[in-house]
């Protein structure tokens, strides 16, 4: 794992336009490998997001026919979260601030990401 190449994606996945945050977590635990943005209550709200994403790998044979779940998304009143699977064993957890986002800019610097933790 390149810690220095992860953190440099990290921080440009969280200079995106619309982006406040994002962060690299364990969905089994919810401890939050590594963090970007400026987002003051980002590591409680990554933590408890991977719950959500727990939920889901509880239920998913539900959704078979759906396919695997890509990305997850949670429009709250003053943000919205993003769940989406990062490499084997991470989820990657984005807080933007408006839904005007790059997501392909987005999608690209996640795939990075997934890459270097493989």
């Amino acid at each position: 794992m390149n810690t220095p190449e992860i953190h440099s994606h990290l921080d440009a996945l969280a200079a995106l336009p619309g982006i406040s945050a994002c962060a690299l977590a364990d969905p089994e635990t919810g401890m939050v490998l590594f963090m970007s943005g400026g987002h003051e209550h980002m590591e409680p709200l990554v933590e408890t997001a991977t719950d959500y994403w727990r939920l889901y790998t509880r239920l998913q044979n539900h959704f078979d026919k759906l396919g695997p779940l890509q990305t997850c998304a949670m429009i709250h009143a003053h943000g919205m979260l993003t769940l989406a699977p990062c490499g084997t064993t991470m989820i990657m957890v984005t807080i933007t601030h408006r839904m005007q986002i790059d997501w392909k800019a987005w999608q690209e610097e996640v795939t990075q990401i997934a890459a270097l933790m493989g």
